[in-house]
């Protein structure tokens, strides 16, 4: 089957064969064509950028996601996030709403791109960049100095 695009609407797909797809939906957030369920209003711009920098890091490109959704939960334990290949999907903690770019996300975006499930690969311990820029916006000054998840691995 052909790779989906997360911006394809759910009859294209079906028609065109697509695998899978997760459109956008109105009124919904969107980073980049990628659903983002559970993402606090507005703040788009802001998870985009985490995004951007963590497709950077891991090596991927801005169609590295497509077909990919992204969800944040609440009930999730600390630190923790989900990628499921079979349903692309990622499923992280909403550490903070006023700051949901500070999450697992980086990492999940790492296990979607090059998988490694038991975290061999060193870039693993080196993504601390990706929060420190999301630390810089005032909305996260709450949770500069915590210890949310930042470089842990778990596994």
């Amino acid at each position: 089957m052909k790779p989906c695009t997360a911006g394809a609407l759910a009859a294209l797909a079906i028609a065109s064969g697509c695998a899978r797809t997760w459109p956008c939906q109105p009124g919904g957030a969107c980073v980049a064509g990628i659903p983002m369920i559970g993402l606090p209003p507005g703040t788009e711009a802001r998870v985009a950028s985490e995004v951007a920098l963590s497709l950077a890091y891991w090596g991927g490109g801005p169609s590295d996601l497509d077909g990919w959704r992204v969800v944040y939960s609440t009930t999730l334990y600390p630190g923790a996030g989900l990628t499921d290949h079979g349903d692309s999907t990622m499923t992280v903690l909403l550490v903070s709403s006023a700051c949901p770019e500070v999450s697992p996300l980086p990492h999940e975006i790492g296990h979607a791109l090059i998988g490694d499930p038991h975290h061999n690969d060193p870039r693993w311990r080196g993504f601390g960049a990706i929060w420190a820029a999301a630390l810089a916006d005032p909305a996260c000054a709450g949770l500069r100095g915590s210890n949310v998840y930042w470089n842990r691995v778990a596994d």
